[in-house]
């Protein structure tokens, strides 16, 4: 959303009387307002289902158009002040389900638990934050880092404006976002893959990132979106 706003100005103060209105709605509803004519472009981070296309052929005749526009990364995201530097792949399962499939061998429910030795910090309970059930998001995170169904309690945030705010102000927070939901009062920690010794995703991430982009365009107004360009919106 916030790359296709970028994207929106860009366009606007090259094309004189240009509009575009950009909302913030779940994708199985961006499609079903493709599909029923009421808006012109669905802001997809996910492919569309099978039953998605299905109905939007049956109703126009042909299938929407994909014109995928950027990609960026899931990061596991704390408040800026918190010590964290990095966590395993495993202790994050231990942190956000209950069973700890993944190994961990045991619960981590206190910023101590999670090898955090500060004083003022290891005896905070950690408080989970994750995006509302229809987020693509949070079913990617869900297939590969908790796949659980026995999850520790969180608090569901409506899109990813409300879940940044809400760290923001819970110091002891911590959520799986996109690399595009990191703001300054945030930071994305290091994340060391199963089998590895090597974090990855650290907090300079962002900017790593930006160094990656062709920076001329459209392009350039991805990158400023904190996104890698490509070559997903679907359209009508």
């Amino acid at each position: 959303m916030i790359t296709m706003s970028i994207l929106s100005e860009v366009y606007s103060s090259r094309t004189p009387g240009f509009q575009l209105e950009v909302r913030g709605v779940p994708e199985s509803k961006a499609m079903q307002d493709l599909t029923s004519g009421t808006i012109q472009i669905a802001l997809m981070a996910r492919d569309a289902a099978p039953e998605e296309l299905a109905a939007f052929t049956a109703k126009w005749g042909y299938p929407p158009t994909r014109v995928a526009l950027a990609m960026d990364a899931l990061v596991v995201v704390v408040h800026r002040d918190n010590p964290i530097q990095s966590m395993r792949v495993e202790e994050t399962n231990a942190v956000f389900t209950e069973d700890r499939e993944l190994g961990w061998p045991k619960d981590i429910l206190t910023w101590g638990d999670a090898n955090v030795r500060d004083p003022a910090w290891a005896s905070r309970p950690i408080v989970i934050f994750t995006r509302a059930r229809d987020s693509s998001v949070k079913n990617l995170i869900t297939q590969f880092l908790h796949p659980s169904d026995r999850r520790r309690p969180a608090k569901a945030m409506p899109d990813a404006m409300a879940m940044t705010e809400a760290i923001a102000a819970e110091p002891a927070g911590i959520c799986c976002a996109n690399m595009i939901d990191v703001f300054s009062s945030l930071k994305a920690i290091g994340i060391t893959p199963i089998g590895s010794n090597k974090p990855i995703c650290s907090r300079s991430a962002p900017s790593a990132w930006r160094g990656f982009l062709i920076p001329r365009g459209p392009h350039q107004a991805v990158k400023s979106g904190a996104a890698i360009p490509t070559r997903l919106a679907f359209m009508a």
